[in-house]
């Protein structure tokens, strides 16, 4: 293995493993030489990634797909844009597919690029005075894009901004942030890929000047009984994972705490919890039988059309539903996170959740679905 590609695994599995900077298939590296992009493929994880996860990719052929005109609708666009990902795979027989953020990553000249959804950065990035604030932070040393759907459509906005900056600067930035998304960190070396990572730390932290302490808390006798009927009233092949802690009690304390998480924040958390937890008022004096959750999985059934990952009983404890134990617990992880940005959020002007719109894309967005599905294999 060239050290080049040495050194990409080595950085990506540094960040892979830190919970604070991505979870689960989460996030996504790459490295450029002149002729080549090598870039993570869907779904696998940067966590335990080696060189046989990075998909090889023509940059020639990239050049093409950035001035290629694609379908108007939605659907099409994304299934030909998918297509022509796997057509610029330098080995085409290759079971890789291409991040679906490929193009963002040869648009930027630099030869390593980072991305990661780091909880204190997303706190900033997920807040109402994000634009504002980190302008105010990083001046011109930094781009900040508004959201927009992640693949072709983001990768072409990037790109837009990208170009109006090398307009006045000699050399592209080294943070591109994206709003209700995350970051791109990108340098010529890993070496100093840890150090801008490890100077936005610091930034952030210095604005901030709290850390999130989290303890451990115990569940309450009538929050183990409806958690304990919940799990009975649930088939066989569905697990029952608990979280209960400082953060998920500050949350879940009332309704007021409850509507500061009760849409999502990135993507991902879509992708993995659903775009909404199903909530569950707390009554002392009763205890959840069978009919109850019928009657509240169903009205969230009619409302979204699927079941709930995420439970959050009011006074907690949080539920995660999965097919496995490691799955659920991915779940109440990457929601958990979501508690994080938005905590942090309040220092930057209060949480600001995806729109409407952006949220039926993603859920509705074969990429996602199979990043989703390959993440747990």
């Amino acid at each position: 293995m060239k050290k080049e590609i040495s050194d990409l695994v080595a950085v990506s599995q540094f960040y892979g493993q830190q919970k604070d900077y991505t979870l689960g298939g989460g996030g996504n590296t790459s490295y450029k030489d002149q002729d080549k992009l090598y870039v993570k493929a869907s779904g696998h994880s940067l966590a335990s990634i080696t060189e046989k996860g990075f998909a090889v990719v023509d940059r020639a052929k990239l050049r093409d797909m950035r001035r290629k005109s694609y379908s108007q609708d939605t659907q099409l666009r994304e299934y030909e844009v998918k297509e022509d990902l796997l057509k610029a795979r330098i080995d085409p027989i290759s079971d890789l597919r291409p991040s679906v953020e490929t193009l963002l990553h040869d648009s930027i000249e630099f030869a390593y690029v980072v991305h990661t959804h780091p909880h204190m950065v997303n706190g900033l990035l997920c807040a109402k005075d994000a634009a504002k604030i980190t302008k105010e932070m990083f001046g011109d040393k930094a781009i900040f894009v508004p959201y927009a759907d992640p693949g072709i459509v983001l990768s072409r906005t990037v790109l837009e901004y990208l170009e109006d900056y090398r307009k006045d600067h000699v050399s592209d930035p080294h943070y591109i942030f994206l709003q209700n998304h995350g970051v791109f960190v990108n340098a010529d070396t890993v070496e100093k890929i840890q150090i801008l990572y490890q100077q936005l730390r610091e930034l952030l932290l210095d604005h901030i000047k709290k850390d999130i302490r989290i303890s451990h808390r115990d569940i309450s006798a009538p929050a183990k009984n409806n958690t304990d009927a919940l799990r009975e009233y649930l088939t066989e092949e569905k697990y029952l994972a608990l979280r209960f802690n400082s953060l998920v009690q500050h949350f879940t304390r009332d309704n007021i705490s409850i509507k500061r998480i009760e849409k999502p924040f990135i993507p991902d958390q879509i992708v993995y919890c659903k775009a909404y937890p199903l909530i569950i008022p707390f009554r002392a004096d009763t205890t959840l039988k069978g009919g109850d959750f019928d009657t509240l999985f169903n009205k969230y059934w009619h409302q979204h059309g699927y079941e709930p990952k995420i439970i959050l009983f009011q006074e907690g404890p949080m539920a995660g539903i999965e097919e496995d134990q490691n799955a659920a617990e991915l779940v109440l992880d990457i929601f958990e996170d979501a508690m994080k940005i938005s905590f942090y959020s309040n220092y930057f002007g209060g949480p600001n959740f995806m729109s409407e719109k952006d949220i039926t894309f993603i859920e509705n967005w074969e990429a996602e679905n199979y990043r989703r599905k390959i993440a747990k294999t």
